[in-house]
């Protein structure tokens, strides 16, 4: 009898010590509430969208220690930070060419951030141009672009301040390395583009840091002058309107692309600087799909367009005649364009095929010249060169394979291997492959796989899946050193092209898109049941991750199906729909998610909104909630409520942690040290809870 005391006492303790534990800190709750439509939707969290005040801060710190604890025992025991640490890239730059130098944003020297260096010669030494360290000691400074001058006498720079998505830009000269006085702020969303003794910018009015986005207006500003002296080119009074623009390789056009988010429509205006009357003048208005202008050959532009068709084609613009259009390359029915790159007499064209990329080369009169298909799980990018050059410079890179460099010599064709990254793994072993999710209505939903050679379908496989399925984006393999480590544990990695993604076309994310938004989270929990139905895995051993439009959906997905998942890592997520347009961004992506002020929208939104579908009674899978404090483009008060309203309930016995990366924004840690830390604790979290590790 004694034994079985000293049993039943060492087990209640081992209980209060668990749930010790998972004590979170407080959070209060409070009367707030919003009337939709008759329905009163109460939101006892709201105090946690004041995000700067001292009260939340002291949340989140109390948060982040709470997280950190559990993520720094998990460390302990699986030892993941090192091992990722050594799978990471080791010290690489990427010299590419613009006019008379070459440049890069790389590790150079013993400096402790990537700073900006150029140099005259591929092969010579790097002089440093901007380093950040110089820039601020307080805040976390970010290089984010860097614009040559065409004379290559001055180079423009964008950086950022602790992860915003707000810029600011300067000028250094090329000659003397000297950072001249010009100084801009207020920019976002912004390329520069140089025209004669100065250049083109967006600029939007700066309000508090998650107040919703005003309209965006372009600027020219003259070399030398103040900002404010700069000149308005183009606005909209309406925030919903967004801009692209460029300039022609040859200096004649100034092209601009107008949107309208609300909507999807979009219009074209075009100025020819050879005419003495310099005004923008339209080319094509208020159409339904997509048209970008990518070059010109003297007065006729080549542009890529979905009009009239589920994928892109090329097609010649006589601007004589805009109406009509001369095709250059097909549209080809299995497989959708997804970049153009425009050379001298040369277009380079990017392609998806089931995931897979091909790359086109054709001459201006459309004449197929070259063709090459990529390995499965490798995407290509960077093509680059001045549009005279006959050798230009690309990359490539997938999931388990870090940045190689390329050149493509463009009359012979030519790929010439420059230099690769340095790795601390083998890869020979890890296997690539797409297979098909069949949905109830019939849609083949691509699902890319990397694995150890002789995985077995034995249902006994972690298995780490994840999705975007947003704003028709094309999601493609990225180099991530926490894969290997998770794949070269036995496990499977899993991507889902599901609906609102790009990946298969227009139809193919307009069925995701809008009124048919929650068509992704079906999608989703389908790839879900299909992987444990084939073998790959089992709910114990299932866990999903995502990241932005992606971070919603794996939230939503968990919300609706908590039996199908053991661990769930959101980042950077949206999960109050019903608030969502209120802030920064989200008033331009009423088109994506539709919006509250019509009924039938909020009805939708709240039908699958993540923090309004809670129950009370049930206990969800085991969450990581990853965001970053400055975020001003899904702000973080989205992954703070959603948090505590998780962990205050009696129900909820699975773990609920929530990690806040400071200094950082959207795109979360902004140095390689903070980044392996973030995908450390990611990927330990995730393998931790599946694989059972004790956290106490």
């Amino acid at each position: 009898m004694r034994c079985l005391i000293v049993l039943l006492l060492f087990v209640l303790a081992g209980e209060c010590a668990l749930a010790q534990e998972f004590r979170y800190p407080i959070s209060r709750k409070t009367a707030a509430s919003d009337t939709f439509y008759t329905q009163i939707i109460r939101d006892p969290y709201r105090w946690l969208e004041r995000a700067g005040s001292l009260e939340v801060k002291s949340w989140v710190d109390a948060q982040n220690k709470a997280s950190k604890k559990v993520l720094n025992r998990i460390q302990a025991r699986q030892n993941q930070r090192n091992i990722i640490d050594k799978y990471a890239y080791s010290k690489f730059d990427y010299p590419k060419k613009k006019g008379k130098y070459y440049y890069t944003i790389g590790d150079i020297g013993d400096l402790s951030q990537l700073v900006l260096a150029y140099k005259s010669k591929e092969n010579g030494e790097y002089k440093i141009l901007v380093d950040p360290n110089f820039i601020s000691r307080t805040d976390q400074i970010t290089l984010k672009g860097y614009y040559p001058s065409p004379d290559s006498e001055y180079l423009a720079f964008s950086y950022n301040r602790n992860g915003s998505d707000w810029r600011e830009v300067q000028v250094v000269n090329l000659n003397n390395r000297n950072i001249i006085k010009d100084h801009l702020d207020e920019v976002k969303f912004s390329n520069v583009i140089w025209k004669d003794e100065g250049f083109y910018y967006s600029k939007y009015q700066k309000k508090g840091t998650f107040d919703a986005t005003s309209s965006e207006q372009i600027f020219y500003h003259h070399l030398g002058t103040d900002q404010s002296q700069d000149s308005l080119v183009f606005r909209r009074k309406n925030p919903a309107f967004s801009f692209d623009y460029f300039i022609t390789q040859d200096q004649r056009y100034f092209i601009l692309k107008e949107t309208d988010e609300s909507s999807g429509k979009m219009s074209v205006y075009f100025q020819d600087f050879e005419n003495p009357i310099a005004r923008l003048l339209p080319l094509f208005r208020n159409l339904e799909e997509s048209v970008t202008i990518i070059g010109n050959d003297q007065s006729k532009l080549f542009a890529r367009t979905s009009f009239n068709s589920n994928v892109s084609r090329i097609v010649q613009i006589d601007l004589a005649n805009p109406s009509k259009w001369t095709e250059i390359s097909p549209s080809f029915p299995d497989a959708v364009m997804m970049d153009t790159y425009f050379f001298k007499n040369r277009i380079i064209s990017l392609y998806l095929s089931n995931l897979q990329t091909t790359m086109i080369i054709q001459d201006f009169q459309g004449h197929l010249l070259n063709q090459h298909t990529f390995p499965l799980g490798i995407t290509a990018d960077g093509f680059f060169g001045d549009y005279d050059d006959n050798e230009i410079s690309f990359d490539i890179s997938g999931y388990t394979v870090p940045l190689v460099v390329f050149k493509l010599n463009l009359e012979t064709f030519e790929q010439r291997l420059v230099k690769k990254t340095e790795v601390g793994y083998s890869s020979k072993d890890i296997k690539t492959e797409v297979i098909q999710c069949k949905t109830k209505d019939g849609a083949e939903i691509p699902i890319m796989l990397v694995y150890q050679a002789g995985m077995k379908k034995d249902g006994e496989n972690p298995l780490i899946l994840t999705a975007y399925g947003g704003f028709g984006a094309i999601s493609l393999p990225s180099f991530d050193p926490g894969i290997i480590y998770h794949v070269k544990r036995g496990g499977v990695f899993a991507f889902a092209a599901i609906r609102g993604g790009g990946e298969k076309g227009f139809t193919w994310a307009m069925n995701g898109i809008g009124s048919n938004k929650p068509q992704s989270i079906t999608d989703f929990i389908s790839v879900s049941e299909f992987l444990i139905e084939k073998g790959y895995t089992q709910p114990q051993k299932l866990g999903i991750t995502g990241a932005s439009n992606g971070g919603l959906v794996v939230a939503a997905s968990a919300i609706q199906r908590p039996d199908l998942f053991k661990v769930v890592v959101p980042q950077v997520g949206a999960f109050d729909m019903l608030r969502f347009e209120k802030f920064t961004v989200g008033n331009l992506h009423t088109d994506e998610y539709g919006t509250v002020t019509k009924k039938a929208g909020f009805e939708r939104l709240k039908s699958y909104s993540p923090l309004h579908n809670i129950a009370e009674n049930h206990n969800y899978p085991s969450m990581l909630i990853m965001t970053s404090e400055n975020d001003d483009r899904v702000p973080p008060f989205h992954s703070y409520k959603f948090a505590a309203r998780l962990q205050n309930r009696k129900a909820q016995r699975n773990p609920i942690f929530l990690r806040v990366e400071k200094n950082a924004g959207h795109s979360g840690a902004s140095t390689l040290t903070s980044y392996l830390k973030e995908i450390s604790d990611q990927y330990g979290f995730m393998l931790g809870i599946i694989n059972g590790v004790k956290m106490n």
